[in-house]
């Protein structure tokens, strides 16, 4: 189905892959221009983080064959687990990944997968830890700040650059040194992943997060894209989540 697809490929997306508030006046709104030496510290120092966080967002993806709008609802414990809820009119899907493993529920098709997190990488296309997937739903890098270097580049400007396993991660800061534009490219191989994020928005106890994610995804002839926009985040204790399998449910490939 469209909807298992389109699910699917979000958290594709994923792998291809906000400010704290300090007594340093920083603008979140400007373009950082300068790089400095030290701007990979500067980074660290303002990387957003939780304890549990809930993401209500609004979604849609388009590709040459798709043009689906959907609802999420993403449950998030800080390196214990990753819950999401796809609604469209009904709940559609619903996905449950944790470090070691991750399930997910077709509730059109009425089947489920099931598989070790290493497994996981059939939907993603590359090894991913959960940290990670959290990490870029709040805007954090994908790759630890200090194995980026500052790169002065006439034709990209000035930014920061991580090589890791053949893949390539350029990054463009704001001027609270969080992320706005992260370009992810392989050596090996042809396609790029593109991601903006904007609408920075300041919760408590977590820092400045990105309220809208504008994703990109070009493969050879396939160009593919994903927005979300948040449109509520809290960081209240939500109490536990629910994930059961419906006994008349098949088990998928």
């Amino acid at each position: 189905m469209a909807f298992r697809f389109t699910v699917l490929v979000f958290l594709g997306l994923l792998t291809f892959s906000g400010c704290k508030r300090n007594k340093q006046q920083l603008d979140c709104s400007v373009a950082l221009m300068k790089y400095d030496d030290d701007v990979a510290d500067k980074l660290g120092e303002q990387l957003s983080d939780f304890d549990m966080l809930t993401i209500r967002s609004k979604g849609s993806f388009k590709s040459a064959s798709i043009d689906q709008s959907f609802n999420l609802l993403i449950k998030m414990k800080r390196d214990s687990f990753v819950w999401i809820s796809a609604t469209y009119m009904i709940e559609a899907a619903r996905v449950l990944i944790t470090p070691d493993s991750f399930k997910l529920l077709d509730r059109i098709q009425r089947k489920y997968y099931t598989g070790s997190i290493e497994q996981f990488e059939q939907y993603t296309g590359q090894q991913l830890t959960l940290r990670q997937i959290q990490d870029l739903l709040i805007g954090n890098p994908l790759f630890s700040p200090s194995s980026f270097v500052v790169k002065h580049d006439e034709i990209r400007n000035d930014h920061l650059q991580s090589i890791s396993n053949g893949l390539i991660n350029r990054m463009h800061l704001n001027g609270c040194y969080r992320p706005v534009k992260s370009n992810f490219s392989a050596n090996n191989a042809e396609g790029k992943i593109d991601i903006a994020y904007s609408e920075m928005e300041e919760v408590k106890q977590v820092g400045q997060i990105p309220t809208m994610l504008d994703i990109s995804a070009v493969r050879g002839s396939s160009d593919n894209s994903l927005m979300l926009n948040y449109t509520s985040v809290s960081t209240e204790d939500f109490g536990r989540v629910g994930f059961v399998i419906p006994s008349r449910y098949e088990k998928g490939n």
